[in-house]
């Protein structure tokens, strides 16, 4: 599960990235778009040779290019991030019922719609179009009674630094009123949100900018067995560093924070707490599937 979880989160979060990097040159198209056409042409092939690099490119307008995505990446990037076409979603979305190669085999999808509709778009609806036709994908989403863990604050408090006003830039204002691209020698606007995952030794760290409770929650689903839940009340953007090591049967050790659990580190380092139990989960059940003929 954590495998499968992983290589979900590891694509939303380089597509989230990419998309900034894309929607800045087409703002005028997507101000004007009104319908969502197809991709004129289109092609999804096995690509095993690929390495661990999941994201999305833009090659020019009109055009959605996917290198080393598993169905499930793709599912949840159609389906979840970028579902009706507009807003931008940073949930993840479990994913149910499939067969095991749709987390498992790697696919590259490129497509090209006629003219230049929005970005957002293509990689949700006419995404949806593409993989309902070639994989033959049918779902439906339900809620469903399953074991979750439930963030709330410590009895020492939060330890956690709100985000400076004006040092990063939400996704959603991205989307609504996209900056102009950046000028020779120019850096483009810090994105609130995203994470960054490091090593210290055999420890993971991330690193978070700009980040709100609830979308942290979310995140965590990348370190852990089950979704969680934000139960901390807690309102606003937030920066802070979670040092952990990602095995929590790890034997305690003295080089900084390696040993601790996810658990003990979100305590004592961030002043919350994980526990176990049981809620409504939001998923993606697929009906049916078939593996793409050749094209």
């Amino acid at each position: 599960m954590r495998r499968i979880t992983h290589s979900l989160y590891s694509a939303r979060r380089e597509f989230l990235i990419a998309m900034f990097a894309v929607a800045m040159p087409y703002a005028a198209q997507s101000q004007t778009q009104t319908t969502a056409p197809a991709f004129e042409v289109a092609s999804i092939k096995p690509n095993p040779g690929c390495d661990s690099h999941q994201g999305m490119s833009a090659a020019g307008p009109g055009r959605l290019n996917m290198e080393c995505v598993t169905l499930a990446s793709l599912v949840q990037t159609a389906y979840g991030t970028f579902a009706d076409g507009h807003s931008l979603s940073q949930r993840i979305l479990r994913i149910v019922d499939g067969p095991g190669w749709t987390n498992s085999e790697v696919y590259a999808v490129d497509a090209k719609a006629n003219g230049a509709p929005p970005m957002a778009e293509m990689a949700g609806p006419m995404l949806q179009a593409l993989l309902e036709s070639r994989f033959k994908l049918t779902l439906h989403r339900d809620t469903r009674e399953s074991p979750i863990y439930v963030l709330t604050i410590a009895k020492s408090g939060p330890r956690l630094q709100r985000t400076k006003e004006g040092s990063c830039t939400t996704l959603a204002a991205i989307m609504s009123h996209p900056p102009s691209p950046p000028g020779s020698g120019e850096e483009p606007p810090v994105i609130c949100g995203p994470q960054k995952m490091g090593r210290n030794g055999s420890a993971t760290v991330i690193n978070a900018l700009g980040i709100n409770m609830s979308d942290f929650a979310d995140s965590l689903l990348k370190y852990l067995d089950r979704p969680v839940s934000d139960r901390t009340d807690l309102n606003g953007l937030f920066d802070f560093r979670l040092e952990f090591n990602p095995d929590d049967r790890a034997p305690a050790s003295s080089e900084g924070n390696a040993g601790e659990s996810i658990f003990t580190a979100m305590t004592e380092q961030l002043g919350l707490k994980l526990s176990p139990d049981k809620g409504p989960v939001d998923v993606l059940v697929i009906d049916h599937v078939e593996k793409p003929s050749g094209n």
